[in-house]
């Protein structure tokens, strides 16, 4: 190959790798230029999208602990209204019965506050037993039994032993769905584990309660006697539900009792039986005095 030639070539070859080093170096400058740029306009953007991302999640948190919370209150309701098989109450005493559990919240967690001198107990038994009998069980039971006495016990609507356990379920279930959304907000797990325990506890109680109610309300026996021993029995369940709960995570207590915790569930247990038997006996005796006023009808 003449001089020339390979001269040319070298120099070509030369020339191609300048230019390839210098191109690379442009990209790089580029890329590096509209990277920055790209970073400075897009991380604003990107910031704000993971900020709705997580103002979704925390939004459907929300949501959902308040379904979990209120829809177990509901459910129960339509239960005990289903077992009212005779004379079924109006919906809108039901739902009257639940707005009235709503409202007894209030007056509770009044008196509750008024109490709460009691609590100030170094000893942890005693301050259980004060925190579940007093201040929850007493409060909370006196304030739902109140609204039935005050508000529909003389209603003419009530007028079968089993309508006070229908009552008193209900009214409890609105107490226990407002207090539900009150601890359970923004907190799926507190709501989904209330949903199988505080909250069908609360309607297990007062519906036993109001058996004896009901029994005050169609018998002939003395009814303030029959509204004590209605009440002492609610808040004893209610009352041991909460003691086993409160004593088991004190935290002084609970390195050695944490077990006492899982006695809620037999306690619950008791309790279905408790007022299932109630139920039956209550439409029992309603059908044997719907018999007897049939009877009298006829004869008249």
């Amino acid at each position: 190959m003449p001089d020339s030639r390979r001269d040319h070539c070298a120099s070509r070859s030369l020339s191609c790798v300048w230019i390839d080093g210098l191109s690379r170096q442009v990209y790089s400058f580029l890329l590096q230029l509209f990277g920055d740029t790209l970073t400075i306009f897009l991380c604003p953007v990107l910031r704000c999208k993971q900020a709705e991302i997580y103002e979704t999640e925390a939004d459907m948190t929300v949501i959902l602990s308040l379904v979990i919370a209120i829809v177990p209150s509901l459910l129960l309701v339509f239960y005990f209204y289903r077992r009212d098989s005779y004379k079924k109450e109006p919906k809108r005493m039901i739902l009257f019965a639940f707005f009235l559990g709503i409202v007894s919240i209030f007056p509770a967690v009044f008196f509750a506050l008024a109490l709460g001198f009691l609590e100030k107990m170094e000893n942890p038994w005693l301050l259980s037993f004060i925190e579940a009998f007093i201040t929850a069980a007493l409060v909370e039971e006196v304030a739902k039994t109140g609204m039935l006495r005050f508000f529909i016990f003389r209603n003419p609507y009530f007028d079968e032993i089993t309508d006070g356990i229908i009552y008193m379920a209900v009214i409890s279930l609105g107490f226990a769905c407002f207090e539900n959304i009150l601890y359970s907000i923004d907190d799926v797990q507190t709501a989904l584990i209330r949903a199988f325990t505080a909250v069908p506890g609360h309607a297990l109680w007062s519906g036993i309660m109001g058996y004896y109610f009901g029994l005050a309300k169609t018998g002939k026996d003395k009814t303030d006697r029959l509204f004590f021993k209605g009440l002492a029995l609610g808040i004893f369940y209610h009352g041991l539900y909460d003691f086993v709960l409160f004593a088991g995570t004190k935290d002084e207590l609970a390195s050695r009792f944490s077990w006492m915790v899982y006695l809620i569930f037999p306690i619950l247990i008791i309790c279905v039986i408790h007022i299932n038997t109630l139920l039956k006996r209550a439409l029992q005796q309603d059908r044997e005095i719907i018999a007897i006023g049939e009877e009298t009808g006829i004869n008249e």
